[in-house]
């Protein structure tokens, strides 16, 4: 599954997860590895995957075999240690032998199976992990944005970001320049990311979004733990975040002031002090040129609205990235 900017407000993206819900089933599994014995399945051609076929020593097996997803079956060679370049060159028969056998002799045993659709296997997780999943956050999300507007949404099987701004809000940076705050909520069901609940600001000019990094508001929250603790902390997080934007705001008005003479040199050097790729320094370049034919001029803010506009660009983590670094650059020494 993979949405991305298809919904307006929370209520019909809550609906979506309800229905996701529905339809898939999820349910959760603790148990211990050496209790399956590791089995082929061809997921393609050119992929080879496996699953999982429980032994006759299972307690309440269900004595079904579950097919592991991509994902999951990489958090099983991860937790064998087995490398996945192995996994496609050496014979299949040899494959199971030293899969098998790392399983039944690894020192970590007990493991949390994912599972949707009766026996796929979405997520191999430890069995500490708490679940806290979307429909959940959504659920407890949902009453504090009665008068907000989806402004970014991106959900596929690995990852989840949805930022909210409440029009009410809007304010101006400068003259015509108008932005309007409100969070930006993220979180997997599979293990790649915590829950995250942080400030964010929505410019209406070019439709960039910049989140905050969480210092003065918002909060991040492992699956790891009892899950009330997870809930009581989203909760007091969706209350203080908005603390949050005031400080972009504050430092978006302040870079205006801060010119840069030579502001391709800067985001140069600003590209290799975060380790950026080739590709996205030049899709940084390309957004401050249009934020130039615009009528912005060569200061910070410029700088730092044409990272966020890159984020528009690409999605999922990646814009999140992208959008953090906009916030961050307002402070930071290159």
């Amino acid at each position: 599954m993979k949405l991305k900017n298809e919904h307006n407000t929370v209520s019909q993206v809550l609906d979506a997860a309800r229905g996701w819900n529905e339809a898939h089933a999820p349910y959760d599994r603790i148990t211990k590895l050496p209790f399956y014995q590791i089995i082929a399945t061809d997921v393609s051609q050119e992929q080879r995957g496996v699953a999982l076929q429980p032994l006759a020593g299972e307690p309440g097996a269900e004595l079904k075999t579950f097919t592991l997803q991509p994902h999951a079956q990489g958090q099983l060679l991860a937790r064998l240690e087995y490398p996945s370049r192995l996994l496609a060159k050496l014979p299949e028969r040899l494959n199971l032998m030293n899969l098998n056998w790392l399983n039944q002799n690894n020192a970590e045993k007990d493991c949390q199976f994912r599972v949707i659709d009766g026996d796929q296997v979405r997520a191999l997780v430890s069995n500490r992990y708490e679940p806290f999943d979307h429909l959940e956050l959504l659920e407890m999300i949902e009453p504090y944005c009665p008068d907000s507007v989806v402004r970014k949404e991106f959900w596929d099987d690995q990852t989840f970001h949805l930022s909210i701004t409440f029009p009410k809000s809007a304010t101006a940076i400068k003259v015509g320049d108008i932005v309007e705050k409100g969070i930006h909520i993220s979180n997997s069901e599979v293990g790649m990311r915590s829950v995250t609940i942080l400030g964010y600001v929505f410019r209406l000019k070019c439709t960039n979004g910049a989140i905050s990094g969480g210092d003065g508001g918002g909060a991040r929250f492992r699956h790891l733990g009892n899950g009330d603790r997870i809930h009581q902390g989203v909760q007091a997080a969706i209350q203080e975040v908005m603390m949050a934007t005031e400080s972009i705001i504050a430092n978006f008005k302040r870079a205006l002031l801060n010119e840069i003479d030579k502001p391709i040199d800067y985001i140069e050097r600003l590209a290799k002090k975060e380790s950026l790729t080739q590709e996205t320094f030049k899709s940084i370049l390309d957004s401050y040129m249009e934020e130039r034919s615009t009528g912005e001029g060569d200061n910070l803010y410029t700088v730092s609205q044409a990272i966020s506009r890159s984020a528009n660009k690409v999605e999922g983590d990646e814009a999140y990235d992208l959008q953090r670094l906009s916030v961050k650059a307002l402070t930071m020494t290159v």
